[in-house]
Order: C-alpha cells, then structure tokens, then sequence
C-alpha cells in the first residue's frame, strides 16, 4: 500500500495519521478527475453534450 506524507509547508511537522485525514480528501478529488478525463466526461461536460 502507498502512503504519502507532507514533505514542505506548515503540516509536515503533523504525525501520519493527521497528514492522511488531510490529504484523503485531496486525493479522492483528484481521482474523481482522473476518472472523469479518462473517461471523457469533463470534454462532455465542458462542450454540453451528454452522450459518448
């Protein structure tokens, strides 16, 4: 299993467990966009269609 930790700015200096209550949201928006750009939803979005 991957962990990530802060590495610079003021929450570096936080224990793991509180860096991961931080940084999991984070993550779970970028991996929502992730799968929304590579399923092509976003151009969707963006162009105003809603088919494929």
């Amino acid at each position: 299993m991957w962990t990530e930790h802060i590495v610079r700015g003021p929450g570096k200096v936080l224990p793991a467990s509180v860096q991961s209550l931080l940084i999991k949201p984070r993550n779970t928006e970028s991996l929502a966009r992730l799968a929304d750009l590579s399923t092509g939803k976003h151009t969707r979005a963006k162009s105003g269609h809603s088919g494929p």
